[in-house]
Formats: structure tokens, C-alpha cells, sequence
């Protein structure tokens, strides 16, 4: 199976819970006031409401019937669109019933979290606002059907890439404002972005020749190129630190000081990955390294974007989720083991939420690549 068609899959999938949390919104213009009336009878939690006066009952049924509704349609067309279906569309009124059901329950959760911190009805919250619904109603139909938790992470990613790239089109036909594009903090996600686009690219390009030769030559052609390429990047850097000589691109690539004034990331990640690869297998070195290059940039990008919450220093809830999802898909392509996967994954967000001045590209691999080590022997034991 194509991972084009899995997307498709995914996402037809996912449509009736999507049709559920668009349509709950407008009760306010179709249902009489008597059924506005909100879910939460006006009751507080720790002062706070427990989700708000907008989330009301007839949203709830009108949510509810568009899934149903959606999952309906879906059985209508099934003998021409059956290749998409994951599920028996035969039984179209519990589908319908749980995703909608799950996809409003998901973003009733989230919005008691928002009463309970704080954050104002409306007000955005990443990627939260993007990917309750998707959450709730996939927990919903796990006892029909789950798609398994790697297609599970990546609805969740299609969810919050979808709703970013709606976004952005609602804004281009002036259907949103520019307040509430600005309120998203697009520009700082992109500037982020462009801050890591060198890490990205580089660390795309170096998984994608591991992944090559060692397929074909094995490990020790890999730790041959790598010796050779790190006395390479120490060369580079005498020149552009020692003599002072400007190298394009590789001299501004980054913002932080030890990027500028002394050894490169691009030098702190081959001596890590060397160290690693001397040390614990393949697999466990390239998950890490995957989640460094993926993970920790997904981090930055949300964190400084859409970060609302701080957890320590300069680091925000939103972007330790964000850290979390991102290496736990990453890893994927190298960990088989979900249970081993998810210990990574953590491990890696609790690692980048405390790694402050420390070279993350030296330390976070090498840093993963040994928590999944421990964990192996545990485990044996």
C-alpha cells in the first residue's frame, strides 16, 4: 500500500467525525434558544466553568446527527468508494454514532483543560484545537475498529496540517481575519522553520544514505563515511573559527552561539553518532538521530509558535506534545518494537524539555540511543 493511499484511507476515515465537529457550531443559527442550553448546566470546577456556555446540547445533537449523517452517505457510495473504507460501512449508524460522539467528546475535554488554565473560550490553543476531535472519536471506535497507533499518529499530523493549510486558505479568501492569523503566530512557526531548515535538510539527506548503505554494505561502511566526514567538518570549522574565514551557508546556518563561535552542529552530530553506533546497535542510534533532526525541530516549531503553557524555561507544554508525536513517528522507521517506541519517545521529550546549554545534536541521539539500551536489557530481565 502507497502511503498516498494510506493518507486517503486515513482521512475518509476520519470524515465523519470531521463533518461532527463542523457542524456543532451552527446550532446557534438552525436551533431554537431553548436547545442553546449548555451541556454543563453553568457548573463550575475550582471556580472556573467546567466547559462554557458554548458548548451547548443542540451543538451536541446537531454534532452527533452530522456524523451519522456523514457515515450514511459514506454506506450510500461504498460500492463505488470501497477501496477507501477501512471499516463496514454496513453498519453505518454506530460508526457514525461513535465518531461523532468521540470527536464532540474530545473537544469537550479539551475545553475543560482551557477553563482549567485559563484560556478563554475562542481563544487558540496548539495543537490541541486541532487534533481533539480526531483524538476523541478515534478512542471512540477503537472497540469497532483502531487503525493501530503509528496511523493513529499520523491522522493526528494530517489533522493538524490540514486545519493549518485551511487556515491559511480562509485567510487568503478573506473568509478569517488577519487578527486570528496573527493570533496563531504563523510567522514565528515559519521563522522557526527557516532557523531549522538546515537541520532538516542535512538530516534527511544523511538518514536516507544510512538507511542505503547499510542496507547494502552494512554498519561499518556507514562508520567508515562518518569518520571520514567528521575530520572533514573539524577542517571546516578551524577555518571558519580558528582563521576566521566566511564559508557561505555553512557560517550562519543557526542562531545560538556555539553555532557561530565554535564547534558546528553538523560536527556535534557525527561525533555522536559515531559514539552511538560504537556503542548500542543501528536501529537505536537512527531513532535517535530521527528524533533529534524531526522531534526536538517539531518542538521548536510549536513551541515558539503556538506555545501558551511554559514548562520549564523556554519550553512550553505545546511543544513537548509536539516533540512527543513527531519522535514517536520518526522512530517508527526504525523501532518495530510500539512499546520500545513509546519509551523513546518519552524519553526523548523529557530529555529535550531539560537539554538548556548542552549541544543537542551531540547529546540528544546519543542520549536516546542509551535510555532505549537500558530499556532492552530491562526488559530481557
Amino acid at each position: 500500500m502507497s502511503f498516498l493511499f494510506l493518507i486517503m484511507r486515513l482521512l475518509y476515515l476520519g470524515l465523519p467525525a470531521a463533518v461532527a465537529n463542523m457542524s456543532a457550531p451552527l446550532a446557534k443559527f438552525l436551533l431554537a434558544k431553548f436547545t442553546l442550553s449548555p451541556v454543563d448546566g453553568g457548573l463550575k470546577f475550582r471556580g472556573r466553568p467546567i466547559l462554557g456556555a458554548h458548548k451547548t446540547w443542540g451543538g451536541t445533537f446537531l454534532g452527533i446527527l452530522g456524523g451519522m449523517l456523514a457515515a450514511y452517505i459514506q454506506c450510500a457510495i461504498d460500492p463505488y468508494f470501497g477501496i477507501l473504507s477501512l471499516v463496514d460501512y454496513s453498519n453505518w449508524a454506530l460508526i457514525g454514532f461513535l465518531l461523532g460522539t468521540g470527536a464532540l467528546a474530545g473537544d469537550m475535554g479539551k475545553s475543560f483543560l482551557k477553563r482549567q488554565f485559563n484560556i478563554k473560550p475562542g481563544q487558540t490553543w496548539v495543537p490541541f484545537d486541532e487534533l481533539d476531535f480526531v483524538f476523541g472519536a478515534i478512542i471512540f471506535l477503537s472497540p469497532v475498529y483502531f487503525p493501530g497507533w503509528l496511523n493513529f499518529l499520523l491522522l493526528l499530523a494530517l489533522a493538524f496540517i490540514g486545519h493549518i493549510i485551511i487556515n491559511l486558505i480562509a485567510f487568503y479568501f478573506n473568509v478569517r481575519k488577519k487578527s486570528e492569523i496573527v493570533t496563531l503566530k504563523y510567522k514565528d512557526f515559519v521563522e522557526e522553520l527557516l532557523n531549522k531548515e538546515g537541520r532538516l535538510v542535512v538530516g534527511t539527506i544523511f538518514i536516507l544514505f544510512a538507511l542505503y548503505f547499510e542496507a547494502l554494505h552494512g554498519v561499518a561502511v556507514v562508520k567508515t563515511t562518518l569518520y571520514l566526514l567528521l575530520l572533514f567538518f573539524l577542517i571546516m570549522d578551524y577555518l571558519r573559527v580558528g582563521l576566521l574565514i566566511r564559508i557561505p551557508l555553512y557560517s550562519q546556518w543557526g542562531t545560538a552561539s556555539f553555532d557561530r563561535d565554535s564547534i558546528h552542529p553538523v560536527t556535534f552530530g557525527l561525533i555522536g553518532l559515531i559514539i552511538g553506533l560504537e556503542c548500542f546497535s543501528f536501529n537505536l542510534v537512527m531513532a535517535g538521530f530521527s528524533m533529534y533532526v524531526y522531534g526536538d525541530s517539531a518542538a521548536a516549531f510549536f513551541g515558539r509558535g503556538f506555545g501558551k503553557l511554559k514548562l520549564f524555561k523556554k519550553k512550553t507544554f505545546e511543544g513537548s506534545v509536539a516533540m512527543f508525536i513527531f519522535s514517536m513517528m520518526a522512530g517508527a522507521f526504525f523501532i518495530s518494537n510500539l512499546t520500545l517506541l513509546f519509551v523513546l519517545a518519552i524519553g526523548a521529550t523529557i530529555i529535550e524539555l531539560f537539554l538548556l546549554r548542552l549541544p543537542d545534536a551531540l547529546v540528544l541521539p546519543l542520549a536516546i540511543a542509551m535510555f532505549g539500551s537500558l530499556f532492552e536489557r530491562w526488559a530481557v530481565k
